[in-house]
């Protein structure tokens, strides 16, 4: 079985979505729509898409179709597998980092970060950084390597990587995962 993979990218008003469906509907009428996937950027552009390729293809709907958001296809892959995981929020994520730095404080592990982390914007502050990370897919124990080697020796470097790799331990160990909100650009 022959695999295909079309990446289209480029400004606005270029006929990415044009070029878009008419590939989904060719690969469609061949391989049935199962037989091909489409990943967009947001929930609403996913929507927008779907109704637009039956709009286009003259049906009244489609059959299984495998028009994916990231988390979405996250999710059914994670699910295809057996795994068992439960999608939490940025408030929540915010919550739980909340959580890891009171009790790393309390056990004394946040030398440095220990005397701000109480100030308003502290919890945020570390969720973005976080939020960067996960999206470079950098791994706690990655960050520890990266952070000594472009920052050496800062006091910030040991208590943000305990923070991380808490936080990760955290989301693994509970079966969670960060569902993230894009904005479609659009």
């Amino acid at each position: 079985m022959r695999t295909e993979a079309l990446l289209l990218c480029g400004p606005a008003g270029t006929g990415k979505t044009d070029r878009m469906i008419d590939e989904y509907i060719r690969h469609s009428d061949t391989h049935g729509d199962d037989g091909v996937a489409l990943i967009l950027p947001a929930a609403q552009a996913a929507t927008r898409v779907s109704k637009l390729i039956v709009a286009r293809c003259g049906r009244h709907g489609l059959f299984d179709p495998r028009i994916f958001t990231f988390p979405t296809l996250a999710e059914t892959l994670l699910d295809a597998n057996h795994k068992p995981v439960r999608r939490i929020s940025s408030l929540q994520q915010r919550l739980l980092v909340r959580d890891v730095v009171k009790r790393l404080v309390a056990e004394g592990r946040l030398p440095y970060l220990s005397g701000v982390s109480e100030y308003r914007g502290f919890v945020a502050a570390v969720s973005s950084v976080i939020d960067e990370l996960k999206r470079a897919a950098v791994e706690p124990s990655e960050f520890v390597e990266i952070a000594r080697r472009r920052i050496p020796d800062h006091p910030a470097n040991a208590d943000v990587s305990a923070i991380y790799e808490a936080y990760q331990r955290e989301l693994t160990q509970r079966k969670l995962y960060v569902q993230r909100v894009h904005h479609d650009p659009d």
